[in-house]
């Protein structure tokens, strides 16, 4: 398996983090040997280690790097004689996949829009990214509304989702939660997890949406964490009842997650999250707390049993109302849509379709 080492501000590897991790992870307890190669483009840092099973090797990746790393790599697939060659987390391992496989089946994971990414605006990865979907033996993608961009080009597709591990998810009681860290232990909480993204979401437009709906319920609190919320928040002049944490451990950010009442996942209606499935929705889901989202995309689709809290995307009033029916369930039973979620599960399928086309 090809991928980054480093995503959305963490360190796959020595976090033990991310969909490569948890895919290739149950893909070994299925009985397949993987190894993952790890371009580092951080630290350019270069070493082996054994997690969970797979064999990961980080190696150093970069403009004066890459042609090493390539010439390696189709030294390695030519001697090793893989069964096949997935490439993920980034189009430009698609492109690497496609110039070193030579006869090795390629498995091309398309986790996100590829199109929105810097690396995309690289004139050969544009180039690339058909040839690679149409040599592939498979594409999987992350969502259904991707995979109907990808059918032109590619003969082979299956949707695999964002998974969950809920042995990394570990919730704490509520009140618990909010003495930690020190969180109102009478107040309502809603919280989202994550920094602001042009292509995604606007912190300003969520503290915009909460500073209306205190006006009418002075009781509730918004939790914010993710890099840059803290600096955000001080700047504003309205920041009472905000509370913002700056990215935490996963164990911490779980154990934050815990004193909420409401999840918030207001994605903007962009090319980009038209065919995005959130990893933090079925994080949010482990919780059984009521979520806030756009309604759009396959998140609409994932909630389709709580249509009453989807709302119109940049309607800051629908915003709002939706988050005021929330605060009115406890719980939510999302029991059925995280075992389809689970990672085994997710994995089995990914498994099962790979070997039908190598036969």
């Amino acid at each position: 398996m090809l991928t980054k080492r480093f995503g959305s501000g963490k360190d796959s590897i020595l976090e033990d983090f991310g969909r490569q991790i948890r895919l290739a992870e149950n893909l070994v307890k299925l009985g397949n040997k993987v190894d993952l190669i790890a371009a580092d483009y951080v630290k350019h840092q270069k070493f082996k280690k054994s997690l969970n099973g797979i064999n990961v090797d980080v190696t150093p990746f970069g403009f004066f790097s890459f042609p090493g790393y390539v010439s390696r790599l189709r030294k390695r697939i030519h001697n090793t004689k893989y069964d096949a060659v997935i490439a993920s987390s980034d189009p430009i391992f698609g492109v690497v996949a496609y110039i070193t496989s030579q006869k090795t089946p390629i498995v091309y994971d398309v986790q996100d829009n590829y199109m929105a990414y810097k690396s995309s605006k690289l004139p050969f990865i544009r180039f690339f990214e058909k040839k690679v979907l149409k040599k592939a033996l498979l594409v999987t993608t992350v969502s259904r509304t991707l995979r109907d961009e990808i059918k032109k080009y590619s003969k082979e597709n299956i949707v695999i989702e964002n998974g969950i591990d809920q042995k990394l998810i570990r919730p704490i009681p509520k009140i618990k939660s909010r003495k930690k860290y020190k969180l109102p232990e009478k107040s309502a909480i809603i919280a989202y997890a994550g920094s602001d993204d042009p292509q995604k979401v606007s912190i300003d437009f969520i503290i915009k949406g909460y500073n209306l709906l205190k006006q009418k319920h002075k009781n509730v609190c918004l939790l914010l964490i993710g890099d840059g919320n803290t600096a955000r928040v001080s700047k504003k002049k309205d920041n009472e009842g905000i509370i913002a944490f700056e990215s935490v451990s996963y164990e911490t950010l779980m154990e934050l997650l815990s004193s909420a009442d409401v999840f918030l996942l207001p994605y903007k209606d962009t090319p980009f999250t038209k065919m995005s499935m959130p990893y933090k929705l079925s994080e949010y889901m482990a919780f059984s707390k009521p979520i806030v989202c756009s309604n759009f995309g396959d998140m609409k689709s994932m909630l389709k049993n709580t249509p009453q809290l989807l709302y119109e995307p940049d309607n800051i009033n629908d915003f709002i109302k939706r988050i005021e029916l929330a605060l009115k369930i406890k719980n939510i039973n999302y029991s059925k849509q995280l075992q389809k979620l689970k990672w085994i599960n997710i994995a089995d399928k990914l498994h099962k379709k790979i070997s039908s086309l190598l036969k």
